[in-house]
């Protein structure tokens, strides 16, 4: 043992690597073999024993020394019952130690540890950071036969290990087995591993294997696993890799019934799929390819890993959304202009094209709007200022052509570069702000790692402004070009004194933040009170 352990040793920290080195390991094993009596007459004997005494060093470092802080306390307290044992009573004692370590350790997991499954619920209450779509796609999710309620959440907890990954495993088939035929058979299934402190690699395995039998034996069209961290899985084994696709057609369901996605336009072999990166809030404005064209050529891998459960929320609507509508997730202004009733007026007044951008935002941002407005009381806007009022508009419920020209009149236009302050945290709340160009970024001064990245068509500073409150959070730019449209505190002031209802379309941008975040799926990794009442 000692002989193989060495050499082991010797073969790894000279840097063997290869069937070229394990071949020379080879050659000389058996040269030694042969004429290893002849050579050892002319060794010391001392030398035999400063080798054995080598090797036993190493091991005790590698087994007990390093190890500490690797495992619990009652693993390393095996590690040193296997240690005593071997020095008291020799090597096959120690085994025999091992076998009974191992076996109590287990058993005591297996009592102490908690159940590996936190929860296994439909998305129907979940909500995402992509909370701002078109209507048409709300719609979409929101319905009983193709939205949120055809996605499945499982969320995993504690420690993954070979003794209850089987149980794991059963009851995610069990439920999907119960669900089989009826309405609440899910499309899409999300695995979350956020709150999983650790996993060995029996249990990884164990995971890979449910990937398999969730496609094959229950149809399961989309996986998305969500490791919890930007490093991976909290495992050594490449669970990452195992788990994702590397060709969007690599796990596809063939059925025609079963694969909504299934390819009817000629997909290659290698392409890498529509959302191979889930349409994060920052990222949707920057994809090179068309979503459209990507749902078309069916592309939508049968695997995805995200490292956040947003993302894969995110991901796994943009799915649903793209089988009934893949327009909808494209959200290039010039479709938008195409498909849209868009008129470009604002009481006369000709608006380029900045201005008509931060127009639209308004609009997107006041849903139920009776159409995008690209025209206000007569003048001419530009693509900025008619994608603003897109945002306004879908920001506020119900408003009409005449309540967003009248809103869009209140801001006016301020425009900043890379690492200015828009205000910091503390200050006094004097204005809200759309924004149109560039991003921002929202800091906590206590705790700077905290931070939300701000994209085009969102409004912030609205809940100080109704509340007046002071600044929660320091908000810089981050892009070299930023276009903000600014509502003043004497405008706001004035708006609620002569028009109230005008000024409740604001009051209510405020409650769907506030809703949004509430019920935002982050609050449900852990034990929280926001809940859905």
């Amino acid at each position: 043992n000692y002989m193989c352990y060495a050499n082991s040793v010797i073969y790894a920290k000279a840097g063997g690597k290869g069937r070229a080195s394990s071949l020379a390991i080879v050659g000389i094993t058996v040269a030694l073999f042969i004429f290893g009596p002849t050579l050892a007459s002319y060794v010391p004997r001392c030398m035999a024993g400063c080798l054995l005494l080598h090797v036993g060093i190493d091991l005790f470092l590698e087994g007990v020394y390093d190890s500490y802080g690797n495992y619990d306390y009652l693993e390393y307290g095996g590690i040193w019952l296997i240690t005593l044992v071997m020095v008291l009573f020799g090597m096959s004692a120690a085994l025999i130690a091992g076998a009974v370590a191992a076996l109590s350790t287990y058993f005591v997991q297996s009592v102490t540890y908690q159940h590996p499954i936190k929860g296994i619920i439909s998305a129907e209450t979940l909500r995402s950071s992509a909370w701002n779509r078109r209507l048409e796609a709300e719609a979409i999710l929101q319905s009983r036969t193709t939205g949120r309620r055809k996605i499945l959440v499982v969320q995993l907890q504690g420690h993954l290990f070979f003794g209850n990954v089987a149980l794991v495993s059963d009851n995610i088939k069990a439920t999907l087995r119960s669900k089989r035929g009826t309405d609440e058979e899910p499309l899409v299934v999300i695995l979350d591993f956020t709150l999983v402190h650790g996993m060995d690699s029996s249990a990884a395995q164990g995971i890979a294997r449910l990937k398999d039998a969730m496609h094959k034996q229950f149809r399961i069209n989309l996986a998305v696993w969500v490791s919890g961290c930007a490093e991976g899985f909290p495992c050594e084994y490449n669970l990452t890799g195992e788990l994702s696709d590397h060709g969007a057609t690599k796990g596809l369901v063939s059925s025609p019934e079963t694969a909504p996605w299934d390819d009817s336009h000629g997909a290659r072999e290698d392409t890498t799929g529509l959302f191979q990166t889930p349409r994060m809030s920052g990222v949707s404005h920057e994809c090179e390819v068309s979503l459209k064209t990507a749902v078309l050529s069916a592309s939508i891998p049968s695997n995805h890993v995200c490292d956040s459960l947003d993302s894969a929320l995110i991901f796994a609507e943009d799915v649903l959304i793209a089988l009934e509508d893949p327009t909808l997730l494209d959200d290039d202004i010039e479709d938008i202009a195409q498909n849209s009733n868009i008129v470009l007026s604002c009481n006369g007044a000709n608006l380029n094209e900045e201005q008509g951008r931060a127009l639209q935002y308004l609009a997107k941002l006041c849903p139920g709007s009776s159409h995008i407005v690209q025209s206000c009381n007569g003048a001419s806007l530009n693509e900025e200022q008619g994608r603003a009022l897109q945002y306004l508009a879908k920001l506020c419920p119900g408003s009409s052509h005449e309540d967003l020209g009248k809103l869009f009149l209140l801001f006016e236009r301020e425009q900043y570069s890379k690492g200015a302050i828009i205000w910091r945290q503390g200050s006094r709340s004097d204005c809200l702000k759309l924004l149109v160009v560039g991003t921002l970024v929202a800091v906590l001064e206590d705790e700077e790692s905290m931070k939300e990245e701000i994209i085009p068509g969102s409004m912030l500073g609205e809940l100080g402004l109704v509340t007046m409150t002071d600044r929660l959070s320091t908000v810089k730019c981050t892009s070299e070009n930023v276009v903000l449209y600014s509502m003043s505190r004497s405008k706001w002031d004035l708006l609620v004194k002569d028009d109230p209802r005008l000024a409740r379309f604001i009051d209510l941008i405020v409650v769907r933040y506030l809703e949004h975040r509430v019920q935002h799926v982050s609050n449900r990794i852990f034990e929280t009170r926001c809940l859905p009442v």
